[in-house]
């Protein structure tokens, strides 16, 4: 039995105003896409609920480097929305 296991999960890199941050699984182990999280950030009528989704967005993530910053209104640009491809590896507890 493999003591550490490899799985394969998309995800997606923001480039925000505190820097780039990556968001892989969500909290139903589902992986994040683009267009769910522009989506997110961008449906509400209301700027402020926008700004709030996308912060909450950042808060999620995790910072992978602060040199690559954007404005505050990072989350209107579907630039900043990036698709990823990472390898997780975890112990093996079965």
């Amino acid at each position: 039995m493999d003591l550490i296991v490899s799985k394969k999960v998309n995800g997606v890199a923001l480039y925000t105003d505190e820097g780039l941050k990556v968001l892989g699984l969500d909290s139903n182990g589902k992986p994040y896409t683009i267009d769910g999280c522009f989506y997110d950030c961008n449906s509400h009528q209301m700027e402020q609920d926008n700004r709030t989704k996308a912060n909450t967005l950042k808060i999620r993530a995790s910072l992978v480097d602060k040199r690559t910053r954007r404005n505050k209104d990072w989350y209107k640009d579907i630039k900043n929305f990036k698709p990823i491809f990472l390898t997780v590896q975890f112990p093996n507890l079965f």
